[in-house]
């Protein structure tokens, strides 16, 4: 009896050391996703967006071969990002990575229609916590592959709101989506290599100095109309002598 209750938990302590990491609630962390359309998809956990921090990286090799997934470019992987929060409450958020900015969201409604498949392709009712993954079949109802991809129900993410992905090993915008009719805010993109490393560049500021300097530039590399001999105060507008030709004056341009 004590080697069976010796054996059984060892058993327990091995499923909970493999078991990904999971949460009671979907809490709006960023959900990463990889598919072939075949084989086992790849769903990460990089946590939650005001963690975020421009360079910031991921060495994903080991899911990647764990799923037997191949980084050779055949087949092409088709890869995104999305989340979404209800931040502080009141701002109902989502984040999509695409090329093109992401369809504006109106109302509590549409931000509702996007959540339900990210909740359960996050995990469900036990979701991911940061750092955590999921390795399943692409054929899964709740993969990546058939939420942002397939689409055969009118419920699934590529329906609800779009497809967040990009194919090969590049880089893709990442935007932000208030749920109050505002248009898109792009946050940076995410960098995806053959080396399964996953990178967030941020957008950078734009520098106050470029701000202050170019409106003056632009001001003073004006042409300048030279003046009209009709308006010169030295030659009578009636007078029948042919004034003397001026040197020709050009436009010029003055740069402080």
């Amino acid at each position: 009896m004590k080697k069976t209750l010796t054996a059984l938990a060892l058993a327990v302590a091995t499923l909970a050391a493999v078991a990904p990491a999971r949460a009671a609630t979907y809490s709006g962390d960023l959900i990463i996703g990889f598919s072939t359309t075949s084989g086992n998809d790849v769903i990460f956990d990089l946590g939650q967006r005001s963690a975020l921090t421009s360079g910031e990286t991921w060495d994903l090799s080991g899911l990647f071969s764990s799923a037997s997934m191949s980084l050779s470019g055949t087949p092409v992987i088709n890869w995104g990002v999305i989340g979404n929060k209800n931040v502080g409450g009141t701002t109902r958020t989502a984040w999509v990575t695409g090329l093109i900015d992401p369809p504006t969201l109106l109302g509590t409604p549409n931000y509702n229609a996007l959540n339900t498949p990210t909740i359960s392709i996050a995990g469900g009712s036990t979701p991911l916590l940061p750092g955590g993954s999921i390795t399943g079949p692409a054929s899964d109802p709740n993969s990546w592959n058939t939420q942002t991809i397939l689409g055969p129900l009118s419920g699934n993410y590529v329906n609800a709101y779009q497809s967040p992905n990009n194919q090969g090993f590049t880089s893709v915008p990442f935007w932000e989506v208030v749920a109050n009719g505002s248009s898109p805010n792009q946050l940076g993109s995410f960098a995806f290599a053959n080396s399964a490393i996953v990178t967030f560049p941020a957008v950078p500021a734009p520098s106050s100095h470029s701000l202050l300097v170019l409106p003056p530039l632009f001001f003073f590399l004006l042409p300048r109309k030279p003046p009209s001999v009709a308006c010169n105060p030295l030659v009578p507008l009636h007078s029948t002598t042919t004034p003397t030709p001026s040197t020709p004056q050009h436009p010029h341009y003055v740069i402080p």
